[in-house]
């Protein structure tokens, strides 16, 4: 257990009645002051109640205990058997089963520090083999390992050695499937990660194998999707592109990349998609980045130079992460809002400062005023003190903007491609195609909404559109279009069948005469294609 620089973040002291189970009793205690403590990251599975009992769990528990005495440490913590556990005030031992999902306060304050009780772990235990509890740890009591053959040459015994697991490996596992499990790893600070022939140990720093003579350091951020390197820098990205590319990365950028990794896991239950990731997101208030719902946000100060024709002043703002997007059509969460990606279950992916590097920093997006409307409170978004989440109604807020808007029209081109057309004149439209998160068959017989979002990619100003389309008294988000710049207008992969995505030409030149009659500023272009500033509310 080494590199105490990277290795020693504790979060223990801010932990609220946290219960470890004591691997002797097997009983859950109240954990003593100073506990030193193991934590287990596995997948349970569909096995029933009945497993729930300590004193003859399943496999993967039982040598969970077993380890975790071997490594020289009592206590352990399991989210099943202690997050929510309501213990007698007369006693610090509870024999039973301890789970009493009616105490919902309780239980709130259990899974919103979960991080914590990771970050604060001595070591975690991974468990990347079987699909549920019952499997067991291989290489441990109920899990033996597959034991090569040894050969006697003369006076020699040979053995063959099994090949060095990769974490590409790892990943294909159930365990790297599953949404709770990325906070997990990501706030631990020592893991054990245990396969189906060999054990990992990974750090903040270095990754050490069971049957290599060394480890590897962090590597560059051009490693391939089959190198160690890759994997380690999509869970864990704190260590490897932060620090690779911290000149330009930012903790939101991190934070975008916790959530476009969390996207591309499974939840059994939809309520889960905020508590799973918060510990995550959690962990990076420290460096000013917050959330609302899993909607990232940060203060700013004043930026010396604002371009004239966007909604990017001069005074304090703040910049919202919206420029995510999904490339395939996703499933709306039921009681989540349309505005955070965790509102919906598919894969995102991030607009970012240059189209060829993955790695870039995300385009951050400013509206000219943001409110928050809660069940009974509202209050601008600038205001909004993160630390209040927790504590607040758990009906999430209405976002209000106040954007420019246009009415789009949904068109069906081609081969069936859904798209929307934005009035340039009283005459013409153009044709945009957006990525979106909804089927937009389901859209036919709304009116749809463009907003106009502007926002810092670089040093250049670029522009979106969030579509929108009426759900109830709201508005809700359903796909997002980057905009064009003017001169991109005019380029060859615009035309399609022979004809410009301005519709009401006869022919291309009319149609360069008129784009050609628009600025070639990029914010006055679209400035003054939508109409004034409105304020919509997204729910």
């Amino acid at each position: 257990m080494h590199h105490s620089e990277c290795c020693t973040e504790d979060a223990q002291d801010s932990l609220q009645q946290l219960r470890v189970i004591d691997c002797g009793s097997k009983t859950v205690v109240l954990a003593p002051v100073g506990c030193q403590y193991v934590a287990l990251s596995y997948v349970w599975g569909q096995l029933n109640d009945a497993f729930d009992d300590l004193q003859d769990p399943p496999k993967t528990i039982a040598d969970s205990f077993h380890i975790t005495r071997l490594l020289g440490y009592k206590y352990l913590w399991i989210d099943r058997f202690v997050s929510w556990c309501h213990l007698p005030v007369y006693s610090t031992i509870l024999t039973t089963k301890c789970i009493n999902q009616n105490d919902h306060i309780d239980k709130h304050r259990q899974v919103r520090q979960m991080g914590d009780i990771y970050s604060a772990a001595q070591v975690t235990l991974v468990v990347a083999a079987g699909s549920d509890a019952s499997y067991g740890l291989p290489g441990v009591m109920s899990k033996p390992r597959f034991v090569p053959k040894a050969e006697k040459i003369g006076t020699t015994w040979l053995k063959l050695l099994p090949r060095r697991i990769k974490l590409a490996e790892v990943a294909e596992s159930k365990w790297a499937s599953r949404g709770w499990t990325f906070q997990e790893f990501y706030r631990s600070r020592r893991r054990l990660i245990f396969t189906e022939h060999q054990v990992i140990f990974m750090c903040n720093s270095q990754i050490r194998y069971e049957i290599a003579l060394s480890g590897i350091n962090w590597p560059g951020p051009d490693s391939p999707s089959t190198e160690d390197g890759y994997w380690a820098r999509r869970w864990l990205p704190h260590c490897g592109v932060a620090k690779d590319l911290k000149s330009i990365w930012t903790a939101i950028d991190r934070a975008a990349g916790h959530l476009q990794a969390y996207s591309n896991r499974n939840l059994t239950y939809d309520s889960d998609s905020l508590d799973a990731i918060a510990g995550a997101l959690d962990s990076l208030r420290k460096d000013s980045v917050h959330h609302i719902w899993g909607a990232l946000f940060r203060h700013t100060a004043p930026r010396a130079k604002a371009n004239q024709h966007s909604v990017l002043g001069r005074t304090q703002q703040t910049d919202m992460a919206l420029t995510w997007y999904h490339q395939k059509r996703a499933r709306r969460r039921p009681g989540f809002p349309s505005w955070s990606s965790l509102g919906w279950e598919g894969p995102i992916i991030w607009h970012r400062w240059w189209f060829d590097e993955k790695e870039s920093p995300i385009v951050l997006s400013n509206a000219r005023r943001a409110r928050l409307h809660f069940p009974a409170s509202c209050c601008d978004l600038l205001n909004f003190d993160p630390a209040q989440q927790e504590s607040i109604d758990s009906t999430p807020p209405r976002l209000e903007l106040t954007l420019r808007t246009a009415k789009l029209d949904l068109v069906i081109y081609g081969n069936q491609s859904h798209e929307v057309e934005l009035e340039l004149s009283a005459h013409y439209k153009y044709a945009l195609i957006p990525d979106w998160d909804a089927d937009p068959i389901s859209l036919s017989a709304k009116s749809l909404v463009g907003a106009l979002l502007h926002g810092w990619g670089g040093k250049n100003l670029e522009a979106f559109v969030l579509v929108l389309a009426p759900c109830g008294d709201v508005l809700a988000r359903v796909g997002l279009v980057h905009l064009p710049r003017s001169r991109d207008l005019l380029r060859v992969d615009h035309v399609r069948n022979g004809s410009l995505p301005i519709h009401g030409y006869s022919d291309r030149k009319a149609a360069n005469e008129f784009l050609q009659s628009y600025s070639s500023d990029y914010g006055a272009w679209w400035k003054n294609i939508f109409g004034d500033y409105r304020t919509i509310t997204i729910g």
